[in-house]
């Protein structure tokens, strides 16, 4: 599969929603040196993993922009917090999909139940309960925290 970033109008091929140079400016300007000295393919893949994450465990307010779209952005009638609309791919997401994509290049962003650290069990005996909150490589989790756009 080859690298597509969104340029904003609603490609149906994007797997990214930041390109490689937006992706090394911002990692440049917070100065992610485990960014910069990785190669082009990894930041590659490390992006498109980042994406898939983030399509994948977040909604945003609006409706996609084209039916035949591949990502979740661009979006119409979608705004933020501030009651901004929402044009392209939001700065937000971009930034959010740089910082994920950094943990993708040394860890996975899923990680089965099967090969995770239980992080947290609640077990409760009054009318059965149980509740087991994983981690990822033993400790630290990632959390689809709610958006500030959804």
């Amino acid at each position: 599969m080859a690298f597509l970033h969104e340029d904003g109008t609603g490609l149906s091929g994007a797997n990214s929603y930041v390109s490689l140079a937006s992706a090394a400016d911002y990692a440049t300007e917070m100065g992610y040196s485990d960014w910069v000295a990785a190669t082009d393919p990894n930041k590659e893949v490390a992006l498109i993993k980042a994406t898939r994450f983030i399509d994948a465990n977040y909604s945003f307010n609006g409706l996609i922009s084209k039916t035949t779209q591949a990502l979740a952005f661009p979006r119409s009638g979608a705004y933020d917090k501030e009651g901004r609309n929402l044009i392209g791919v939001p700065s937000l997401v971009i930034q959010a999909c740089v910082e994920l994509a950094r943990v993708a290049l040394t860890k996975d962003l899923v990680t089965s139940p099967e090969t995770a650290a239980v992080k947290r069990k609640k077990i409760k005996a009054g009318s059965v309960e149980t509740e087991t909150e994983f981690a990822i490589d033993g400790g630290s989790s990632l959390d689809a925290s709610p958006c500030p756009m959804a």
